[in-house]
């Protein structure tokens, strides 16, 4: 069974995880939070659910889901 999974962070840094993530093919991508995209769009195939305030709740209805990072800086 796949263990479900959110990226937090909409950039090119997420999109490099999501292929990881589908080539190993052992986590199931719930979604992606991120602040500067609204919660109907999608991101990569996969939807936008929101951001802090929205992975807060998620994780207090189901503390088992894991959380990826994908958030970086190219300028340094």
């Amino acid at each position: 069974m796949k263990r479900n999974v959110v990226i937090i962070g909409a950039s090119d840094y997420c999109k490099y995880t999501i292929d990881i993530i589908e080539q190993e093919n052992k986590f199931h991508v719930l979604g992606i939070f991120d602040k500067s995209l609204k919660n109907d769009k999608s991101f990569y195939g996969y939807k936008i659910m929101g951001y802090l305030k929205e992975l807060k709740e998620l994780s207090n209805r189901d503390p088992d889901i894991y959380g990826i990072v994908a958030i970086g800086d190219n300028f340094t």
